[in-house]
């Protein structure tokens, strides 16, 4: 009797083998659950100090109230960028978890300034590139051409739209130590999320800018990351300093 030595294969002449789902980062998992975002951003003693120099920003993510932050996001930018064209310069911000590894990356491209208040008429408005994993692109946000109150959408990768978030007109945004509330919704109007801007004394010694998000549906995990990265326009274009100016 003749022994069976080769495994069955496929009509394309592979063997079979089982597919396994691709597992989740252990902090993607984690935020999969949340209810809660925070992002704290870093004080840097040498901005502080020398309050014409810019430094990279640095923040921590946490989620719902736990001490032990989640992910940890640095910018990557040029130096000249920096200190010359202040909030409009173009940069990238890595999104790592505790094991050091990459699991979400932001990639805004150099803009018009918001000093300019020329959202109208502007030919550069901001735009956003979230991918996760780095690498593969899952939506984008850009800014409606708006004269008084900042729209922004956010699409799916397709161009489809998926959430709008409307912000308060631009002399709301000075006040300190003050929250701001931005409400987002879906395409039908319904508010699935709220974004809050925390005002805290730090303001006042440095360029520093504490955000929470607030999940109000159960969305997946994949457009908690989408709506964690559409963030960071808010706070780039709308809150961080537009120029480096020291007078």
């Amino acid at each position: 009797m003749d022994c069976v030595t080769d495994q069955p294969r496929g009509i394309n002449g592979s063997s079979e083998e089982k597919s396994t789902p691709e597992k989740l980062p252990r902090s993607l998992t984690l935020l999969s659950s949340a209810s809660e975002v925070s992002v704290t951003q870093h004080i840097d003693p040498v901005e502080v100090v020398l309050c014409c120099f810019a430094r990279p920003c640095r923040y921590s993510v946490y989620v719902d109230g736990s001490e032990q932050h989640l992910l940890y996001i640095q910018e990557v930018s040029e130096c000249y960028a920096r200190q010359i064209m202040g909030a409009a310069r173009g940069l990238t911000l890595k999104f790592s978890d505790s094991d050091m590894i990459d699991v979400i990356k932001v990639i805004r491209p150099q803009t018009c300034s918001r000093g300019c208040l020329c959202c109208c008429c502007c030919c550069a408005l901001p735009t956003l590139d979230i991918q996760s994993p780095p690498g593969v692109s899952v939506a984008s946000v850009t800014e409606r051409r708006t004269v008084c109150m900042p729209t922004y959408d956010i699409n799916d990768k397709d161009g489809n739209m998926l959430y709008t978030v409307r912000l308060c007109c631009y002399t709301c945004r000075i006040s300190l130590c003050s929250q701001l509330i931005f409400e987002i919704c879906d395409v039908d109007g319904v508010q699935v999320a709220q974004l809050c801007k925390n005002g805290n004394f730090k303001e006042c010694v440095g360029a520093t800018n504490n955000f929470t998000i607030k999940f109000l549906k159960d969305i997946s995990v994949i457009q908690k990351v989408i709506l964690l990265g559409s963030m960071f326009l808010v706070d780039y274009h709308y809150f961080e300093r537009q120029n480096r100016c020291c007078c």
